[in-house]
């Protein structure tokens, strides 16, 4: 994942900020407890979402830990929630970065080819932990996977191409979830969240992709080039991405969400906004 799924942080209430933090320091703790230190790196905003949406629908307040902060050790102790939902969001960042270094062997400058051929024999040893934790995960991950590099391949359509990722997204939303009350919004909603993550990163790569020739489904649904005005190609792309983001919010406002709904309702309302301006306007670097 690519770090675009994070709430506003300046309209955040400090109890929000502070429960987003919780869940955000659990998950990176849960990543080096399970997987090393090096998987902490590793760590993203999107896959921290993910598992603070699914303690919100769970029917008993997620219990909170202290644990020191290895960044800022002789800081006070900051909380943290670590429990399933942790633990399924941190085996499916290890399995996810197995594939995206796999990506970066391919499509990536030289210096990231290196890096991510270095990366890749530790990513192998947590993928293989992580598929026996998480079988039905992995296998769904893995079609997905295949599907996405297929569509990429024979060059399809824009939705086309956005459909495994959505596919992918509401598959592990309903397995972490445990929540057949709310099954067919789950499954919608993370669908939307799945396409619009991909349609951001192909608006965000859309320069880097023409220059190097590599697949883009904007530029090759639109014939864009190096002569194309691409700040205008990135306004355009913002109708996919807004229309996912509506179908996001109208999934969500159907959920039955006990926790966190102010976080929730941050993000989808001003965090991902945001992110789109960023990045269409070009004023925004990945980040976990």
């Amino acid at each position: 994942m690519f770090g675009y799924i994070r709430p506003f942080q300046p309209e955040l209430k400090m109890r929000e900020y502070e429960a987003y933090r919780s869940v955000y320091c659990g998950l990176c703790h849960t990543l080096g407890k399970r997987y090393t230190f090096i998987a902490r790196f590793f760590l993203t905003y999107d896959l921290t979402w993910l598992a603070m949406l699914t303690l919100s629908l769970q029917q008993e307040s997620p219990a909170v830990c202290k644990r020191r902060c290895v960044s800022a050790p002789f800081r006070p102790h900051p909380t943290c929630v670590q429990n399933e939902a942790t633990d399924f969001a941190a085996d499916c960042a290890m399995l996810l970065l197995y594939y995206k270094l796999k990506d970066n062997l391919h499509d990536a400058s030289l210096p990231h080819k290196i890096a991510a051929a270095i990366l890749l024999l530790f990513s192998t040893f947590a993928k293989r932990k992580a598929e026996k934790r998480q079988p039905e995960a992995a296998e769904r991950i893995t079609k997905a996977m295949q599907a996405q590099d297929l569509a990429e391949k024979n060059r399809v359509g824009i939705d086309a191409a956005a459909d495994p990722t959505g596919q992918m997204m509401a598959v592990l939303l309903l397995i972490s979830a445990h929540n057949t009350e709310n099954e067919r919004i789950l499954s919608r909603f993370g669908y939307f969240m799945g396409r619009w993550v991909y349609l951001m990163d192909a608006t965000d790569d859309l320069d880097q992709d023409i220059h190097s020739g590599d697949y883009n489904p904007f530029a090759c649904a639109w014939k864009l080039n190096s002569q194309s005005d691409l700040k205008a190609a990135r306004k355009r792309a913002q109708a996919f991405l807004n229309s996912c983001l509506y179908e996001m919010q109208a999934a969500f406002a159907l959920l039955s969400v006990r926790y966190n709904a102010g976080v929730m309702e941050n993000t989808l309302t001003l965090g991902l906004p945001h992110m789109q301006h960023t990045v269409v306007e070009q004023t925004f670097s990945k980040q976990r």
